[in-house]
């Protein structure tokens, strides 16, 4: 800004050189004579050149004016151009001038340019023209009691500016900046007479890109004397482009007051209105700000009112009214305290901010939302896509970008009264923020959910796209919870789990196939879902003489009950590995080992479910003959869809295979005896039995199909 306020300065110096050899010359009578001179005096004192094209033209009646053609200002000992106008009008009124009245009458200037730049060595091409004007300055005031002329009253009854251009250009960066098409009017500027203005422009850069259109006027009434000026009416709108944003329109109203002398600006009654495009997501916004006074040093804010709404492709449009009752900032401290309260969609929050440090901000927070449903800015399912896409069509994963959490630096507490995320339901949800330097910690994360509480950490190192994950839920309902999570029927039961694991990637699939930890779960009183284990291998008992597996779909309309199931995984690079699953029931114990793959949503598992000793309970007497019968259960398949075998051919190859075949023998035995003994008492011989009469291994099935069924 400063080598803004430079050329500014350059842009004056041109003026008032252009006035004064206009006053200068017109005294003379021949102004063109003295051109030379002129030109020598200003390369003797700037190093500069002044061309001066054409003929000046002086009037005298009823008005003193000159009038100038083409004039440029080159750079210091160089023939470049630096400054320059197409053409420029001065008039003052003669009359007024009788009564110590400056009456400007007219100021035009027509082709203003001023090229300001930054060498590679820092240097501008104006700082010698600041030097030389510190050192032309006064050294001090005039002295105390000094007579003092009378003031001579300023009145300019209009000033026309049109076709102006500035640019900058740092070579150190390689940045680029310019204003280009530049016009502006202005009325009638005297002490306490309001001076309506217009002023309408072209802007560009490079860093960031930028290319806008603005047009503003307003009345405005400048007090030089006390260093007071006023803008009523303010009306300012931009349209255009800006970096990544598209298709942007601003509209801002306002009342502005500044004493630059006092360090006093305050600005009063602003109504913004914003609409703007990035990509293919389109926002809109409106900011209301009744009161905003900086005084030296403090800034104060009252009654900011801003609303956003839109929303991004692919998700819900969401409403956003923030609210900021009060405001004060110390600037010189650079420390900010604030309250605020805000309303999206259906959530309320209220919060309490401070802020250290401007340049890298240290954020102090205490907020609390009443509810918050995240799951309402996700991206919407596309209903029908999943079956409409033709194979091999799958998009390509988008890489999330943590970046902008490296900039965090803040400490802050937030509580929520409901919360939904990922179709999850939790009440009362408390959370500890830190960050610093990329690392986001949310520990304590505690809540209430599904009958139970959970409590941990999450960490976040946006340095390394890594993540920690540390949770204990107590006298959880695992059902609910996990009908929620994952939509899937696969467990019942309430109890408690443990999950301490770690993941890194930019992509949700490189997460899951890093995950790699631990996790445990002991739960009472539930069911296993999609299997009847029970009913399974009563129905299956048959198929033992035959050697057959047997194989079926999970189906929600089964389970299988237990009073107690636990179980621990052991997780690395996205699979996690159990091999001490134990299930009780009254009718079954089950123990097992196998292998979810995370990363693919797959499971392969062999459980071996053992039939209880007792009549009691499930099975009844009926399961009594199956006691101690253990059956390999397979289950293997994606979570949407899994399948369990029962390995019944491998029951016949362990122990209990001879204990059925001493059963068996026993059975044969017992018929033989039963068979033969009635034979010899009716005089028959074996081979000779009656007609329809069974034969003894028919039998035998017969008696081992009843033992089973």
């Amino acid at each position: 800004m400063k080598y803004l306020k430079y050329g500014l300065y350059a842009i004056l110096g041109l003026v008032a050189l252009c006035a004064a050899a206009a006053a200068y010359i017109a005294a003379a009578f021949d102004p063109n004579a003295y051109r030379p001179e002129l030109q020598r005096l200003v390369k003797e004192k700037t190093g500069r050149t002044l061309a001066i094209d054409g003929d000046i033209r002086l009037t005298y009646f009823p008005q003193i004016g000159v009038r100038l053609g083409r004039a440029t200002l080159s750079e210091r000992a160089s023939d470049a151009e630096f400054a320059g106008v197409d053409g420029m009008r001065v008039a003052l009124a003669l009359l007024p001038l009788l009564r110590k009245q400056v009456v400007v009458d007219d100021v035009t200037v027509e082709g203003l340019r001023v090229r300001l730049t930054k060498g590679r060595d820092g240097k501008t091409n104006v700082d010698d023209l600041v030097a030389e004007s510190r050192e032309t300055a006064p050294a001090q005031g005039p002295a105390r009691g000094a007579p003092t002329a009378p003031a001579i009253g300023l009145d300019v009854r209009g000033i026309h500016v049109s076709n102006a251009r500035f640019s900058y250009q740092d070579e150190q960066t390689g940045a680029r900046y310019a204003v280009s098409g530049l016009s502006f009017r202005i009325r009638h500027l005297a002490p306490g007479v309001p001076a309506r203005f217009d002023l309408a422009t072209d802007a560009s850069s490079s860093a960031p890109p930028l290319d806008l259109h603005a047009q503003a006027s307003g009345a405005l009434d400048a007090d030089f004397a006390h260093q007071t000026f006023r803008v009523a009416g303010l009306r300012l709108g931009v349209t255009g482009s800006a970096a990544n944003v598209t298709g942007l329109r601003a509209n801002l109203g306002a009342d502005l007051e500044a004493q630059p002398a006092a360090r006093t600006y305050q600005l009063s009654g602003l109504k913004l209105d914003l609409a703007w495009t990035m990509g293919s997501d389109k926002f809109d916004a409106r900011v209301e700000l009744p009161a905003l006074a900086l005084r030296g040093d403090a800034l104060s804010v009252e009654q900011l009112v801003a609303t956003v709404g839109g929303g991004v492709a692919g998700f819900r449009p969401a409403v956003a009214k923030l609210a900021v009752p009060k405001l004060d900032a110390d600037l010189r401290r650079q420390t900010a305290n604030a309250d605020l309260a805000a309303t999206v969609d259906e959530s309320n929050l209220e919060a309490r901010l401070g802020v250290a440090g401007f340049a890298r901000p240290f954020l102090r927070f205490d907020a609390s939302i009443d509810k918050l449903n995240l799951d309402r800015y996700l991206p919407q399912e596309q209903s029908g896509a999943a079956g409409q896409q033709p194979a091999g069509a799958a998009r390509p994963e988008r890489p999330f970008d943590l970046s902008p959490l490296k900039a965090l630096n803040l400490d802050g507490r937030l509580r929520i009264g409901e919360l939904i995320a990922s179709n999850v339901k939790a009440e009362d949800v408390r959370i500890d923020v830190k960050a610093e330097n990329g690392r986001i910690d949310l520990d304590p994360l505690a809540a209430n959910l599904y009958q139970g509480s959970v409590k941990g950490r999450i960490g976040i190192d946006a340095n390394q796209n890594r993540f920690v994950l540390r949770q204990n839920l107590s006298g959880v309902s695992i059902g609910p919870l996990l009908h929620d999570a994952l939509r899937r029927d696969l467990l019942e039961g309430r109890g408690d789990v443990g999950i301490d694991v770690t993941a890194a990637g930019d992509t949700v699939s490189a997460l899951k196939r890093s995950l790699s930890g631990n996790a445990k779960a002991s739960l009472r009183d539930g069911a296993i879902k999609g299997i009847d284990l029970a009913r399974s291998i009563r129905s299956a008992a048959n198929a033992l003489s035959f050697r057959k597996d047997v194989e079926s779909a999970a189906s929600s309309a089964e389970k299988t009950d237990f009073t107690q199931f636990s179980a621990s995984f052991t997780i690395r690079n996205g699979r996690a590995h159990n091999d001490d699953l134990s299930v009780k029931s009254p009718f079954l114990r089950v123990s097992g080992a196998g292998d979810v793959d995370l990363a693919a949503g797959a499971v392969d598992y062999l459980a071996r479910a053992s039939i209880v000793a007792t009549a009691a309970g499930q099975g009844g007497e009926e399961a009594a003959g199956l006691a101690g019968l253990t059956v390999p259960v397979r289950v293997s398949g994606p979570f949407a869809s899994l399948k369990y075998r029962l390995e019944l051919g491998s029951v016949l190859a362990e122990p209990s295979k001879r204990r059925l075949q001493e059963q068996k023998e026993a059975l044969k035995s017992r018929l033989q005896e039963k068979l033969l003994g009635g034979s010899a008492a009716g005089g028959a011989q074996p081979s000779q039995a009656a007609p329809g009469a069974q034969k003894p291994e028919d039998e035998l099935k017969k008696k081992l199909k009843d033992l089973l069924r």
